[in-house]
């Protein structure tokens, strides 16, 4: 049988394709008559409570990066300072209620984003706007975020990295600082050099070095222009 306006069925099968049938329930009472829809509202907020009209968030992370503060739920703007080298960042939003629906919006243009990482603006900040709308609906907060990328002068990644014979595997990322070279038959020495991201950082390049048939390993390093950070 259907489920009507005038019928419903605890522990029917609900419809495969009809997820707003499908729930569970944690209170049954019998009633005698017919209740008005204004008592059945009111029984439905007292038992509900506050999380029904809860928007707060009750965490937001980054996936790297830096937070101007700890986060408050009852505070709504925050700045993430992000690597030099970064043109993406994860944020991890969890509301205070389950069931509350978040949505991240760019700052700027207003247009919702995808889900995923947010793609960083090539050129100066990225505005994120966190919207938190509560379960009844209507109940909305919002949160601002502004991500800032590091000076350069703190960046010790590279741009590129060029080899006198053969080709890296993978092929490279900034991110990514482990490699295999795949030399051809017959090779001796091997240059390998590095262009830093930031031009003032300072790479220590390997010319000549004497390759062993039985394998080996080639380390660049890079010193960011403030000294404070080296990657190899």
């Amino acid at each position: 049988q259907s489920i009507s306006s005038l019928e419903a069925y605890l522990g029917w099968t609900p419809y495969s394709n009809d997820p707003k049938w499908k729930g569970f329930i944690e209170e049954y009472h019998i009633y005698e008559g017919e209740m008005s829809a204004e008592t059945i509202g009111e029984r439905f907020l007292n038992y509900m409570g506050e999380d029904y009209f809860n928007s707060n968030l009750a965490s937001i992370t980054a996936s790297e990066g830096t937070w101007d503060a700890e986060f408050d739920p009852m505070i709504d703007t925050y700045e993430l300072t992000v690597p030099f080298a970064a043109n993406s960042v994860s944020l991890e939003v969890n509301p205070e209620v389950d069931f509350a629906r978040v949505r991240l919006y760019n700052g700027g243009t207003g247009a919702l984003l995808p889900s995923g990482p947010v793609a960083l603006e090539e050129e100066g900040e990225t505005y994120v706007d966190v919207e938190i709308t509560a379960t009844d609906g209507l109940t909305q907060s919002l949160y601002y975020v502004t991500i800032v990328r590091a000076e350069g002068s703190t960046s010790a990644n590279l741009a590129n990295i060029e080899l006198s014979a053969g080709n890296l595997q993978p092929a490279f990322d900034t991110h990514v600082t482990e490699y295999s070279i795949m030399l051809p038959r017959g090779t001796t020495t091997l240059d390998v050099s590095g262009t830093p991201l930031w031009e003032a950082a300072s790479v220590t390049n390997v010319t000549g070095h004497v390759v062993n048939p039985e394998g080996g390993t080639v380390e660049l390093t890079t010193v960011s222009e403030d000294g404070e950070a080296t990657m190899v």
